[in-house]
């Protein structure tokens, strides 16, 4: 596995982070919907949040996360940036792991709302979804590109690495 597809962005229990690093308690955040992660390549880059998927005050639950020093804060990445879901929420009762962890990311709000509004539709809807390995879900050449900034493309005309 290289690097590029060992990018764990949805697991089916919190217990399968254990294989990738640290996970945290969040004050006043409940552990069992929302976790802060350090993955064991360490660094800031390596800091994140993990929410079951159908936990809908992502955004806040980072802004605790940054208050405590477990991950940065939005402010910190620059101007145009969103909570991400890596894996998008919208997939997971289609493919029925909505009882699935996400992983949280700072995206570009520009290549985050493209995606949502193309891509990530059109690619659900032509199957090619990332389907669970051993309860884990990888990343691929989308989530990957939403990672870096990049531009995703367009349904009819997608990017890849």
């Amino acid at each position: 596995m290289s690097s590029l597809d060992n990018f764990p962005i949805a697991v089916k229990d919190k217990s399968y982070l254990k294989r990738f690093g640290r996970m945290f308690d969040i004050a006043g955040l409940s552990p069992a919907t929302v976790v802060a992660f350090e993955d064991n390549n360490g660094g800031p880059s390596s800091r994140c949040i993990w929410v079951i998927a159908s936990y809908r005050a992502y955004r806040k639950a980072w802004e605790k996360a940054a208050q405590a020093k477990r991950v940065d804060g939005l402010k910190e990445f620059g101007v145009g940036f969103d909570i991400d879901h890596l894996y998008p929420r919208s997939w997971t009762e289609e493919v029925e792991i909505s009882t699935w962890w996400l992983r949280l990311w700072p995206v570009f709000q520009e290549v985050n709302r493209s995606a949502g509004a193309g891509r990530e539709k059109s690619t659900f809807h032509a199957g090619g979804v990332a389907r669970p390995k051993g309860g884990i879900i990888y990343a691929d050449d989308l989530q990957w590109l939403k990672i870096i900034g990049h531009p995703v493309g367009t349904a009819a005309n997608p990017e890849f690495l």
